[in-house]
């Protein structure tokens, strides 16, 4: 299944305007289309000025499907209107995924790491290993490891559940502090951390109830 992520940056005081462009935009298109299965909006949990997009789609004829290219129009368009810089969509090769069918999303959190692209497979590993643990201890509604195909070295990870997701807590934490001993070696800048943001929250579509 093809699936894609883009990020944005509002511009100064342009925060709460992007986040509703991107709510309509989502609401108007995303959730009309019978290829759509999921999607959702993660919001940087430090300054709120940058958000991350995940999309998920049933087939790939829905990449390049009459649905899909409006909804990238309506992102250029108001990338032009309250953002830094126009943005991109990127697809993701998974590295590990888990889904739980009959746990709905009501919170997540998302984390996008950048290593260098000779080190993104050995990075990768050590996320699946973070993911199986998780997977294990949690059994989340959602979790995925994916690699950007045209960003060398990006990475996303992407954890969500029906249970309260407490970022801040995480962020504290002795496993977090584990987590990031894993992966430190291989990092070339710091992991940016998302929240789901409440303003989009969450789209399974027809085809995942």
């Amino acid at each position: 299944m093809p699936c894609f992520v883009r990020r944005w940056s509002a511009r100064t005081g342009m925060e709460s305007h992007l986040r509703q462009a991107l709510a309509r935009a989502h609401q108007d298109l995303f959730t009309r289309d019978d290829q759509g299965l999921e999607s959702a909006l993660y919001r940087e949990h430090v300054e709120g000025r940058e958000f991350l997009g995940l999309a998920i789609y049933d087939e790939e004829a829905a990449v390049t499907g009459a649905t899909r290219r409006a909804l990238l129009e309506a992102f250029a368009l108001l990338e032009a209107a309250y953002a830094e810089r126009p943005g991109s969509s990127l697809r993701l090769t998974t590295v590990f995924e888990f889904v739980s069918i009959g746990r709905p999303v009501v919170s997540g959190m998302a984390a996008v790491l950048r290593s260098a692209p000779a080190s993104w497979v050995e990075l990768s590993q050590r996320l699946k290993t973070i993911a199986r643990q998780i997977v294990e201890a949690l059994a989340p509604s959602r979790l995925l490891v994916g690699h950007a195909d045209d960003d060398p070295g990006l990475l996303v990870f992407i954890c969500d559940d029906k249970e309260e997701i407490d970022l801040p807590r995480y962020m504290g934490s002795s496993t977090r502090s584990a987590h990031l001993r894993a992966i430190a070696p291989f990092l070339i800048e710091p992991p940016r951390w998302f929240a789901l943001d409440p303003t989009w929250r969450y789209f399974r579509g027809r085809q995942q109830r």
